[in-house]
């Protein structure tokens, strides 16, 4: 198996697959793509890795990636409902193509309105505005730029207030 991965974050099987699967796919559904700012941070190439370098910075097994925490959505028309964190970028939008799909709140930008991203070197959740123009709070402060997400953060998004719930971090991670 030769484990590459490519400019988007994702990981496929070189021996499989001359390019990236999920990206031709994206590109076939017109799906987005990860930011030039996250793709600087990432070097913008593909990066040969080996098996345990992946299985440890990254929790890569197979085509399922694990989840590394939950927004609960506490307030609002996703109120009780819980979505799953994937390790590296998760785009939060109304569209259900996004990685976190708030369908019910028209206030929510349809891509992209916030990104969400498990850091799995560091073992930190980050969370940083995304395309949209509209506000967006973290334990009511407004959102500048980027932030540090702590377990049980607050992130006001449109009419709802998302609560972050870490699965890992210091104390457990894929590997």
């Amino acid at each position: 198996m030769e484990l590459l991965r490519c400019v988007n974050g994702h990981f496929y099987d070189g021996e499989e697959n001359k390019e990236c699967p999920y990206c031709k796919e994206m590109s076939k559904e017109n799906l987005p793509t990860v930011p030039s700012d996250v793709l600087r941070y990432m070097g913008g190439q593909e990066q040969e890795i080996t098996k345990s370098e992946s299985e440890k910075s990254t929790g890569y097994y197979g085509n399922k990636q694990p989840v590394t925490g939950w927004l609960v959505c506490i307030s609002g028309r996703h109120y009780g409902e819980s979505f799953e964190l994937k390790c590296g970028v998760n785009f939060v939008g109304r569209e259900r193509c996004m990685d976190v799909a708030l369908t019910k709140d028209d206030r929510i930008a349809g891509e992209k309105h916030v990104i969400i991203c498990y850091e799995p070197k560091e073992k930190r959740f980050t969370v940083q505005m995304g395309d949209s123009k509209e506000t967006v709070y973290v334990n009511d402060e407004v959102l500048a730029g980027s932030a540090e997400l702590n377990a049980y953060d607050h992130i006001g998004i449109g009419d709802s207030i998302m609560m972050i719930v870490p699965l890992c971090g210091d104390r457990f991670d894929w590997e």
